[in-house]
């Protein structure tokens, strides 16, 4: 993780409708699915860090939902730490991705479509709201139990809130294993990006863990049950 100034390129809505912002950073910096960024406006009265989570990824930086409790504009400069943790890591055999949304925005999952395309897999979708910009190679899936059968790899998104469901969603099919491969991002405010303030913190089958220094995204398995 690193600490480093960036700029907002544009804002505009998006086919989706929301406002998204165009964020440039070093080359070095652009995000792998799954990798959010923690943001604050330098000079402001901006006392804690923005989550930005990447919808699309460029050469040069990325898009994400532009944040409704910040005023941001095209030229201004942000004050970023990131991209935070792994992100996402399909396995390189695995050739049928299920992108499943649980109690949140999809928009976070979109970056692996491109990766899913790179890697030759198949990938459908799971939400109860779905993107209206999904490009016409990505399954719509309405038949939940169905799509976990065929999938040999699972990427979620949901908040801390929100794993309930998921339990419900993806049950143990044995005593530590629920039958296929899954990663969790784990969506929620990350105010100080370092550990200190415990805002983060995600309970998992050994104690908590951190969004901000152990995630956000996580073994679905690690999680608690």
């Amino acid at each position: 993780m690193r600490r480093f100034l960036a700029q907002v390129e544009s804002i505009g809505l998006y086919p989706s409708g929301q406002s998204g912002l165009r964020v440039a950073t070093p080359a070095r910096d652009v995000p792998r699915p799954g990798q959010p960024f923690l943001a604050l406006q330098p000079g402001k009265s901006e006392s804690t860090r923005t989550v930005l989570y990447p919808f699309e990824l460029t050469p040069h930086g990325f898009l994400c939902i532009a944040p409704p409790d910040r005023i941001w504009r095209p030229g201004d400069e942000l004050d970023l730490l990131g991209p935070i943790g792994p992100g996402f890591k399909p396995p390189p055999a695995t050739r049928r991705w299920l992108l499943l949304s649980v109690d949140t925005e999809a928009e976070p999952l979109l970056p692996l479509i491109r990766l899913a395309n790179a890697r030759g897999a198949a990938i459908s979708l799971w939400a109860s709201a779905i993107p209206s910009d999904l490009p016409p190679d990505v399954e719509v899936a309405t038949d939940l139990p169905a799509s976990l059968d065929w999938a040999d790899f699972v990427a979620v998104n949901a908040t801390p809130a929100g794993l309930p469901e998921l339990r419900r969603l993806l049950p143990l099919r044995s005593d530590l294993h629920i039958g296929v491969r899954a990663q969790a991002l784990i969506v929620g405010p990350m105010p100080c990006g370092i550990g200190g303030c415990m805002a983060c913190a995600v309970r998992a089958r050994r104690g908590w863990k951190l969004a901000c220094l152990d995630g956000p995204v996580f073994p679905v398995e690690d999680l608690a049950w």
